[in-house]
């Protein structure tokens, strides 16, 4: 079995954590494990999470259905992942623990690479300073309209940045102020599920690309 880092395991969980989208001609409730390139792949449709930097013991990718399993309190931490393959399951051993997972060689995966950006359009990019990024990542769930559909908030990427939010029938919208934030390219105004951003931020992200063209 090939030795992977504990960070294998909280890169599981949080693949796991991206809700399964609807049924569909593509499968969008399991997670690709990435051989080649060594990622942790999981989608739903609308967010994309890729986690890299592992070594895996197969060159190919591998599908495998979502489970809970990887949040268990139980499961020891700090660990070394003792990871194998057999030719129809995926074996983890952590401590005293040995996770089985079957491979899923019928269904298709998503083309995840053709909703990364390209680069080399004009792009804004916006660099939350981290005490910042903290604070609205908490701030987020009590903005106005956090129960609608899709929980939007407008990201004001200019000089200040903002966050603001309005329910609906409110006249003024109420307004996060980043001062210590800044953005590089042409100032944008754009709308997003607050729930991704939030997210992201949880998850250590502090720099956004937004690519200009996708955007009307």
């Amino acid at each position: 079995a090939l030795p992977i880092y504990p960070s294998l395991l909280e890169a599981l969980d949080e693949a796991m954590q991206i809700p399964a989208g609807g049924s569909g001609r593509l499968s969008l409730n399991h997670v690709q494990l990435r051989g080649h390139q060594g990622d942790v792949v999981a989608t739903d449709g609308r967010q994309l999470l890729i986690q890299g930097g592992f070594r895996f013991p197969w060159k190919e990718s591998m599908l495998v259905s979502r489970t809970a399993i990887f949040a268990a309190r139980e499961l020891p931490k700090g660990e070394v992942v003792r990871i194998a393959q057999s030719k129809t399951h995926v074996h983890f051993r952590i401590g005293s623990w040995t996770i089985v997972l079957a491979i899923d060689s019928t269904t298709r995966f998503p083309n995840v690479e053709g909703a990364i950006p390209n680069t080399d359009h004009p792009m804004t990019q916006w660099h939350v300073a981290d005490d910042e990024a903290l604070a609205l990542a908490a701030a987020l769930d009590d903005l106005p309209a956090a129960d609608e559909e899709h929980a939007p908030v407008t990201l004001d990427l200019a000089r200040p940045v903002a966050v603001r939010a309005r329910a609906e029938g409110e006249q003024r919208c109420t307004e996060v102020l980043l001062s210590r934030s800044r953005t590089e390219g042409k100032a944008l105004r754009i709308a997003t599920d607050r729930r991704f951003l939030q997210r992201a931020l949880k998850l250590g992200f502090r720099s956004f690309l937004i690519d200009r063209k996708s955007v009307v």
